[in-house]
C-alpha cells in the first residue's frame, strides 16, 4: 500500500496532509481509539505505511501510552479520538504530561460548529477543553477549499515544534466521513497542490528552538565553594540530562547526596555517597544535627514529604534550586535562589573541581556513620521470611537486569523504593507518574515506555492501580518487540491510609478509604492469555520474578501480602528508638 493521498473528498485530503506532515516532523507513532467522526484521520493512517499504528480501545489508556512513549523517546506520539466524551478521557494523562513537561499531541475529531450547543448527539464544546494544561491549541475549521493548504501544513509544523508539554489539534468534520466520492468535486488545481504538499520530502516550515547553554554563575560558585556543610538533593530530572555528568559532579563536590528514586540515579551513584532516606524520623533527626548551610537541589518534585516540611528550613543559609522546568517549583516556599537551566548546563557553568570546596569532612563522616548504622538497624527490623513492600523492592533491586526499565507506581510502592540503597551500582531507567501522582494509567504508561524504548519494563503497582487500568491489558496483549512484567502487590486495598492520621478514625477508614476488594488476579491474566505467577513468600517472589525476566513475553506476578503484617513491619521500622 505504501503511501497514498486520498482525494475522494476534502476530508480525506486534509486528513492525509495532517498525518503526513506529522510524519515529516518525525512524529510517526499513533495511538488510535475507534470512532466514526475520526474516520477521516484513521483512513489517512491506514493508507500510510510510514505511520506506526496502535489500536487502543480505551482513550484514557491511549493517552497514558503516549505519556510513557514520551518518557522513553523525548518526542510525542499522537493520540486520535472521536468527538464528545472520548476527548475528555485524555485529561488525566494530559495533566501529568503538562506537569512533567512531556510532549503529547492530541488529535481530536469534532462535530461541525453548527451542531455544538444544538443537542446533537456526541457533541460538546471541544475548544480549549484542556484549559491551561494544553500548551498550544490548533483549532482548525471544517475542511474547506477556502482555507489555504499551505496554511494548514504550516500550522501543523509549528504546533509539532512545541516539545514542552501537550498540544491539542481539533479537527471538525462534516460528512462524508469515509473515502467515498463527494458530490462536491475538488478541482484539478486543488488536487495538484495537495499532491505537491503531500509528496514533499521535508516539512513545509521548520522551527528551531535554540537554547542558551552558557551562564555566568560566578556568585553561585562562590556560595558552593564557601559552604562547609553542603547537602545535595536530586529530584526528577529531564530525560536528556547527562547522567554521567551529574555523577562526575557529585564525585567532585563531595557533598552528601540524596537521590530521589525517580531521578534514576539512586542505583547508579555509589551508596557510600548517599543519604538513604529523607523521611525516616531518625534520618531527619540526624540531618538536623548535621545542620546544612547550603542545600543544592537538582531537579524537581522529590517523593519525600519531610524534605519539604522539615529539612528545608529557615536555618539553611542558601537553598539553590536548579531546573529548566517552567513555573514555580518550590512547594516549601523556602528556596532563595532558583536557576532556570538544565542541570548539565549548570554543571558546565559552575565548573567545580576537586578540592575547590571547603566541605567539613569530619561532619560528613559523622553524618554517614550515623545513617549507615540506622540503615543496618532497618534491615534487621525487616523480616526476610515475610513478603512486604521493602522486601519486594529489595529483591527487584537485586534481580532487575542492567539497561532495563522499572516503572514504579505511586503510594506505598514508590516510597519503598525511595528508601532503598543499591548493593552495587546499576543503570536502570526509572519511570513514574509523579507529576500529579495519579493511580490511573500505570499499565498503559508502562506499555508506552516499552513501545518507545524497545526495552523490557518491570512495572510495580498496587492492586487498586491495577484495577484502575484493566483495559490496558488488551493493549498489552498486542505489544510487540518489547515486553512488560506487571508486578501487582495485592494487599487488599488502599492501605497507605493506615499509615496516616486518618487511621485513628475507623468509621471513616473502612470501606471509604481502604476500599477492600477480596480479589485475586489469576482469572484476569488467563482472560488476556498473560503468563501468571502467584507469590506468597519472598522466595516465591524471587523465583517468579527471575522466571519472568527470562521470558521474552509479558507476565503478571501477583505478590500477595498480608496488610496487617506489612503494617507491623512498617511501624517497627519507623519506631526504632535507638541505634548503635
Amino acid at each position: 500500500m505504501a503511501k497514498k493521498l486520498l482525494t475522494q473528498n476534502i476530508n480525506m485530503v486534509w486528513s492525509c496532509l495532517i498525518i503526513e506532515e506529522l510524519i515529516k516532523n518525525k512524529i510517526d507513532t499513533f495511538f488510535i481509539s475507534p470512532g466514526s467522526r475520526n474516520s477521516p484521520l484513521i483512513s489517512a493512517l491506514v493508507y500510510n505505511d510510514d505511520a506506526i499504528k496502535i489500536s487502543v480501545i480505551d482513550e484514557r489508556a491511549a493517552a497514558f501510552c503516549a505519556l510513557g512513549y514520551a518518557k522513553a523517546k523525548g518526542k510525542p506520539a499522537v493520540v486520535i479520538c472521536t468527538s464528545g466524551t472520548a476527548l475528555s478521557n485524555y485529561y488525566p494523562a494530559v495533566i501529568e504530561a503538562y506537569r512533567d513537561e512531556l510532549p503529547i499531541i492530541v488529535l481530536s475529531a469534532d462535530r461541525p460548529p453548527e451542531l455544538v450547543d444544538s443537542d446533537a448527539n456526541q457533541t460538546i464544546d471541544q475548544i480549549k477543553i484542556f484549559g491551561k494544561f494544553s500548551i498550544k491549541n490548533l483549532i482548525l475549521p471544517c475542511p474547506t477549499v477556502e482555507y489555504p493548504l499551505n496554511t494548514l501544513v504550516s500550522k501543523i509544523d509549528y504546533i509539532t515544534s512545541i516539545k514542552s508539554g501537550p498540544v491539542h489539534i481539533n479537527c471538525p468534520f462534516r460528512e462524508p466521513l469515509s473515502p467515498i466520492e463527494n458530490y462536491t468535486a475538488l478541482d484539478g488545481d486543488y488536487i495538484i497542490q495537495s499532491a505537491k504538499l503531500f509528496n514533499s520530502k521535508i516539512p513545509y516550515s521548520c522551527y528551531n528552538d535554540i537554547k542558551k547553554i552558557s551562564y555566568d554563575l560566578t556568585d553561585i560558585k562562590k556560595i558552593i565553594e564557601a559552604s562547609k556543610k553542603g547537602l545535595i538533593a536530586i529530584g526528577r530530572i529531564g530525560i536528556f540530562e547527562d547522567i554521567n555528568k551529574i555523577k562526575d559532579f557529585l564525585n567532585q563536590i563531595e557533598w552528601p547526596v540524596f537521590c530521589d528514586i525517580s531521578s534514576s540515579l539512586k542505583w547508579i551513584v555509589p551508596s557510600s555517597m548517599q543519604i538513604f532516606s529523607f523521611d525516616h524520623p531518625l534520618s531527619v533527626q540526624t540531618l538536623k544535627q548535621y545542620s546544612p548551610d547550603t542545600i543544592l537541589q537538582l531537579g524537581t518534585a522529590l517523593v519525600s514529604t519531610q524534605y519539604y516540611k522539615t529539612i528545608l528550613n529557615n536555618d539553611v543559609q542558601n537553598i539553590i534550586l536548579v531546573s529548566e522546568k517552567r513555573g514555580y517549583r518550590d512547594p516549601s516556599h523556602k528556596v532563595n535562589i532558583q536557576i532556570k537551566t538544565s542541570i548539565s548546563s549548570f554543571i558546565d557553568s559552575i565548573d567545580i573541581k576537586n578540592n575547590d570546596t571547603k566541605q567539613d569532612k569530619s561532619s560528613t563522616k559523622i553524618l554517614f556513620d550515623s545513617l549507615n548504622n540506622l540503615y543496618s538497624e532497618l534491615k534487621k527490623n525487616t523480616p526476610n521470611e515475610v513478603l512486604s513492600f521493602p522486601i519486594i523492592a529489595e529483591i527487584i533491586n537485586q534481580e532487575i537486569q542492567e539497561k532495563e526499565a522499572l516503572f514504579i507506581g505511586n503510594s506505598i510502592v514508590i516510597r519503598a523504593f525511595d528508601s532503598l540503597l543499591s548493593a552495587k551500582p546499576k543503570q536502570v531507567s526509572i519511570i513514574s507518574n509523579r507529576g500529579v501522582s495519579g493511580i490511573e494509567g500505570n499499565i498503559a504508561t508502562s506499555i508506552g515506555y516499552a513501545k518507545g524504548s524497545g526495552s523490557k519494563v518491570t512495572a510495580v503497582i498496587g492492586d487498586i492501580s491495577f484495577l484502575h487500568d484493566l483495559n490496558s491489558l488488551f493493549t498489552l496483549k498486542e505489544l510487540q518487540n518489547s515486553s512488560v512484567i506487571i508486578i501487582v502487590i495485592n494487599n487488599q486495598g488502599g492501605r497507605i491510609f493506615e499509615r496516616l492520621p486518618i487511621n485513628n478514625f475507623p468509621e471513616i477508614m473502612t470501606p471509604y478509604m481502604t476500599t477492600p476488594h477480596n480479589m485475586n488476579f489469576k482469572s484476569i491474566a488467563e482472560q488476556f492469555s498473560i503468563p501468571y505467577f502467584i507469590a506468597l513468600t519472598p522466595l516465591e517472589f524471587k523465583k517468579s520474578y527471575n522466571e519472568a525476566l527470562n521470558k521474552n513475553t509479558n507476565c503478571l506476578i501477583e505478590a500477595a501480602i498480608s496488610p496487617n503484617s506489612d503494617l507491623k513491619i512498617y511501624r517497627d521500622r519507623i519506631n526504632i528508638s535507638h541505634f548503635m
